[in-house]
């Protein structure tokens, strides 16, 4: 799901077309409005986005009909901006809350000065499991964050500085490390992998809601 759709605890991105059922579970349990978009002509708007509750970061290659009509839908509730880079997926390389935003280390200066600027947040270039790849592997909330199993106490403790929220580690749908692909999670509610096991979920409940 997450490689398709993304939220914060007031809007839920998703690709056109979503089933109606989808879009409702994601009103009832997220609380939020369900906005359907569409960026660079694919439904892949999880990977090509990222957001918080101030400011949203989506890849250059959006067209200028998608990015007026996103940033319409959106109904000024959030700064969009659009950034170019060859690290393009940004729902995969920043992990971000409010308080701060963990990025790919990749970005250079002026990448992480956009970021900050429109996200309205400190940002710090990191990894987690020796990846670059954060916002894969990883979900954060104003009330805690979630991090790959395999992440070093080192890139643990730097998370929860820049994040400043309380975190652990978990894997989602039945073992699966790479946590925003299976989950969408916001201060209200969480959606999950329909394999998401028990153990699974208690740990999202206990760490995020």
């Amino acid at each position: 799901m997450g490689v398709y759709a993304a939220c914060n605890d007031d809007i839920a991105v998703v690709p056109r077309g979503s089933l109606k059922k989808f879009t409702e579970v994601l009103e009832r349990t997220l609380k939020v409005q369900v906005v359907e978009a569409s960026i660079a002509g694919t439904t892949l708007l999880g990977s090509l986005l990222c957001m918080n509750s101030r400011g949203m970061i989506v890849t250059d290659e959006i067209s200028t009909r998608e990015f007026e009509a996103l940033e319409k839908a959106v109904d000024g509730h959030l700064d969009v901006a659009e950034v170019g880079h060859r690290l393009n997926a940004f729902g995969n390389t920043v992990l971000a809350n409010d308080y701060g935003a963990l990025v790919h280390p990749d970005y250079e200066e002026e990448i992480r000065a956009v970021i900050e600027e429109v996200m309205e947040v400190k940002v710090s270039p990191a990894k987690l499991a020796g990846s670059g790849l954060v916002g894969a592997s990883g979900l954060a909330t104003n009330r805690g964050a979630l991090l790959h199993p395999k992440s070093t106490l080192e890139e643990r403790e730097e998370a929860k500085r820049v994040l400043g929220v309380p975190l652990n580690i978990s894997t989602a749908n039945r073992g699966c490390p790479y946590l925003r692909a299976s989950v969408l999670v916001n201060a209200h509610g969480a959606v999950v992998g329909r394999n998401t096991t028990t153990v699974e979920i208690d740990r999202i409940q206990d760490t995020m809601l």
